[in-house]
């Protein structure tokens, strides 16, 4: 999700950072732009808690409710029981003409 911070008064201070609680107890993320992309770690309602500093040293806060639908996480190979049933039976085909060469190997040394 990206949220974007730009929004601000013009008043001749210059904004200089912008902290970030996202509600997960993951910490705080400081950054010095307006724009921050996070990945929820779940589907929930999550607190998102802004707080903004200017070069006068004053902050203002803002408190928002986000509710995440969905989230899409990477994840690397996974080895579902389909896959594994099919590496079985090309083995155990490998194993059956395999032994049917050997016996006509065999058998070819016999005559």
């Amino acid at each position: 999700m990206t949220f974007e911070a730009s929004a601000t008064l013009d008043t001749g201070v210059s904004i200089t950072s912008y902290q970030w609680d996202f509600g997960e107890g993951m910490g705080l993320v400081q950054t010095n732009s307006s724009i921050i992309t996070h990945v929820f770690s779940s589907a929930d309602v999550w607190d998102v808690h802004l707080t903004v500093y200017d070069s006068d040293g004053l902050h203002a806060s803002y408190d928002e409710n986000v509710t995440v639908l969905n989230t899409v996480v990477e994840k690397g190979a996974s080895f579902t029981p389909q896959i594994v049933i099919v590496v079985i039976v090309v083995l155990i085909v490998i194993a059956l003409v395999v032994r049917r060469v050997r016996r006509k190997e065999e058998e070819a040394l016999d005559i």
